[in-house]
This record gives C-alpha cells, structure tokens and sequence, in this order.
C-alpha cells in the first residue's frame, strides 16, 4: 500500500469476508440480512440489490433443505403421486429430511 501511495497509483485494499461485514457502508446499506434457517438456525443473506420506497424487501421464504419442495414442484409440472413416488424409489428425486 506505502509503494502504491508513494507512486500515486489508485488503489484499494482487497477485503476479506470479516472486513466486508465489518464495513460501514456495508451495514449501512443492509447488505446482509439474517433470518432463521429451515432449521431453526440464523443464516445470514446478501439482501436483495434494490429498494423499494427506500426498504428492503422481506424474505418470505428462507432457504429450504433439499429436495423440501419436490413433490410440490412435481405435482405443478403435473406428475401424479405414483409418479412422484416412483421417481423417490429410483433416487432421481431426493428426500427432505
């Protein structure tokens, strides 16, 4: 950083993860949020880039386990219960648990 100040050259320094959450400017635009995880957990998220009337918008669904919303998402693309099972027993579709 000294050399690069002594040459004049534009420069910044590269922030680690602690450094970003530790920045001002960071909290003060509500870059993360944290909210409880499909576990009960806290996990924490990048916040969505834009605002509206000034406000970030809400997380009305924090990420899932995997495979929570399978049958729901397979029930939409209009596959049966026997089809949704069928495709479990074969292990294409995984279970939530």
């Amino acid at each position: 950083m000294k050399l690069l100040e002594a040459r004049s050259i534009w420069h910044a320094a590269v922030n680690d993860y602690a450094d970003v959450v530790a920045d001002p400017q960071v909290a003060h635009n509500k870059t993360f949020q944290t909210v409880k995880g499909a576990t009960g957990s806290p996990i924490t998220l990048v916040s969505h880039p834009v605002r509206y009337d000034g406000d970030v918008p809400k997380i009305r669904l924090p990420p899932q386990k995997l495979g929570a919303q399978s049958d729901e998402i397979l029930r939409e693309l209009g596959y049966d219960a026997g089809q949704v099972q069928a495709l479990r027993a074969n292990g294409a579709v995984g279970a939530s648990g």
